[in-house]
């Protein structure tokens, strides 16, 4: 009975550790105009805007304005017609057209 014993004292230890670990990479509840800009790919003056047009809600915490991250969430995965490109996107799409124009010279 005692190893059986030392085998659940260690799996439950094994677990805890596990959802600590859960628990410290998990995302916040709320967050500021910045951190939501910077999630977003977008500028603080495009959150602010769209916090003033009702697109994106807040609320106040403590004097403070934040945005709940479960709407950051919503945002980023809004459909593609429905959501601006981000600058990486952006990128990628001068990317391949510039490819796409070299390979057309080259034949």
């Amino acid at each position: 009975m005692n190893d059986l014993e030392s085998k659940v004292q260690r799996l439950t230890d094994a677990l805890e550790r596990a959802l600590e670990r859960l628990n410290e990479n998990a995302a916040p509840v709320a967050v500021s105009k910045t951190r939501a800009a910077r999630e977003l790919d977008v500028s603080t003056k495009t959150i602010e805007r769209m916090t003033k047009s009702g697109e994106l809600k807040t609320v106040t915490v403590r004097g403070m304005v934040r945005i709940p991250f479960a709407e950051l969430l919503r945002i980023s995965s809004a459909p593609e017609s429905k959501r601006a490109p981000t600058r990486i996107e952006k990128f990628n799409a001068r990317l391949e057209a510039q490819s796409i124009r070299q390979m057309r010279r080259a034949r």
